[in-house]
């Protein structure tokens, strides 16, 4: 690539030159002939050879100072060529290094996801399968609460009527007593009145 560089530049400066050329000369004063051109000699003579000789140098000024120029430009403008493929390189290493560093962090970002996930399914399950141990649990000492109220009531229950059924008997006796106790005090009283009755006779 450096030589390709090198050749455009010769290239160029090669072409300025021979734009260079293409400049018109400055040609030599011409004095007319005879007397006329003496006059004109002593006349014009010398300032238009000074004038010419300036020309020439100028010519010659502008010459070098337009190759300095494009030599310059050229070696500015493959500075320029080569910074700005330096800068690209660099660019498209930072990207490839960007993409990467990209990749990597979704990498780690999907694992990550994955697993929040894996450990959130598994406190889920565990969460319902203690849940569901939770509700067997809760059932069964419902039911054996209920069984055992349901024993203690029945006994109550028995008990109730136990007593209930004792203290109707004892009523029940009660009241034969005390019908007893009537005809003993009836059967009394007529064997008092009897021979009291009979003695008056």
């Amino acid at each position: 690539m450096e030589n390709e560089r090198q050749k455009k530049t010769d290239r160029e400066i090669e072409a300025t030159k021979e734009s260079l050329h293409t400049i018109s000369s400055v040609s030599e004063p011409v004095f007319s002939n005879g007397e006329l051109g003496q006059l004109q000699e002593i006349l014009f003579g010398q300032q238009q050879r000074s004038t010419h000789e300036q020309m020439v140098q100028l010519r010659e000024q502008l010459s070098d100072q337009l190759l300095s120029v494009s030599r310059e430009f050229n070696s500015r403008l493959d500075e320029l060529t080569q910074s700005i493929a330096e800068n690209r390189k660099h660019f498209d290493q930072q990207v490839v290094g960007l993409n990467e560093k990209f990749q990597s962090e979704l990498t780690d970002v999907n694992k990550a996801v994955g697993s929040v996930r894996t450990e959130l399914q598994a406190d889920v399950l565990a969460l319902s399968t203690s849940t569901r141990e939770e509700s067997r649990r809760l059932d069964t000492s419902l039911a054996q609460h209920q069984s055992l109220l349901t024993g203690e009531l029945g006994e109550t229950k028995r008990l109730l009527q136990a007593e209930i059924t004792d203290s109707m008997d004892s009523l029940n006796n009660s009241k034969l007593d005390a019908q007893n106790l009537a005809q003993l005090l009836t059967e009394v009283s007529s064997r008092l009145t009897g021979p009291a009755t009979n003695t008056a006779k």
